[in-house]
């Protein structure tokens, strides 16, 4: 993934995070949580300690296996990750997700031929794979604004694709044949990849937002939000 410049990148964070506000107000009434992009070593060092804090309480003592004494691993130092935290508390970050750009986490797994031919696509360019969702506060609206906040970024910065590779079921009657595969010593279902268009998602999350959002003269603030 070619690095957006600092002007790019500054204007496509404002844009998405004006969006990912607004959905959060329509849909939960909520205005006390801030998104923003990870850019300096003290908010990565807040994600790992995320990392370990939300694994260990998990249980997923394979997930911690995989990361550094800081809760990090290699695909940090090239990934871009988005965070969550209250406006109250500054760098208390309570969620985090990351993209991370060719060459992926999952290509430890799997070859690349088996990557692209699930992706329908051999351009990999302008493709991320989305990985280490995390949060310590668990609240369905406030992680689909992070995952909105995220892939508008990521679009207004040239990404077009998405994808992640999520555990399947243990019963074989329920799992795939096609496009599975096993990772040793971890889910015994297996795994699968799932993608989807950043473009078409944004599509139709747009569109809701305008129907469900009347303003109120020209300062822009939302009257009567509407469940989305």
């Amino acid at each position: 993934m070619r690095p957006a410049s600092l002007a790019l990148s500054t204007i496509a964070e404002y844009v998405a995070a004006v969006c990912a506000d607004t959905y959060l107000l329509c849909t939960a009434r909520r205005t006390d949580v801030r998104y923003r992009i990870s850019r300096d070593p003290r908010t990565l060092a807040n994600i790992g300690r995320l990392r370990c804090d939300v694994y260990r309480n998990a249980k997923s003592a394979y997930l911690i296996d995989e990361l550094d004494g800081n809760g990090l691993d290699r695909f940090d130092r090239t990934a871009t990750a988005f965070v969550a935290e209250l406006r109250s508390a500054e760098d208390e970050i309570f969620a985090a997700v990351r993209a991370v750009p060719h060459p992926f986490e999952v290509l430890d797994f799997v070859t690349e031929n088996f990557l692209t031919a699930n992706l329908g696509t051999h351009s990999l360019k302008r493709t991320v794979e989305v990985s280490r969702l995390v949060s310590s506060r668990p609240d369905r609206k406030v992680t689909n604004g992070l995952l909105l906040f995220g892939g508008i970024y990521l679009a207004l910065t040239g990404i077009t694709r998405y994808f992640a590779y999520v555990a399947l079921p243990e019963s074989p009657a329920s799992r795939p044949v096609a496009g599975s595969f096993q990772i040793p010593h971890r889910n015994r279902g297996g795994y699968t990849i799932v993608s989807g268009s950043i473009a078409k998602h944004a599509a139709k999350i747009g569109p809701r937002l305008w129907r469900n959002t009347k303003f109120r003269g020209s300062a822009g603030v939302a009257k009567h939000p509407k469940r989305i």
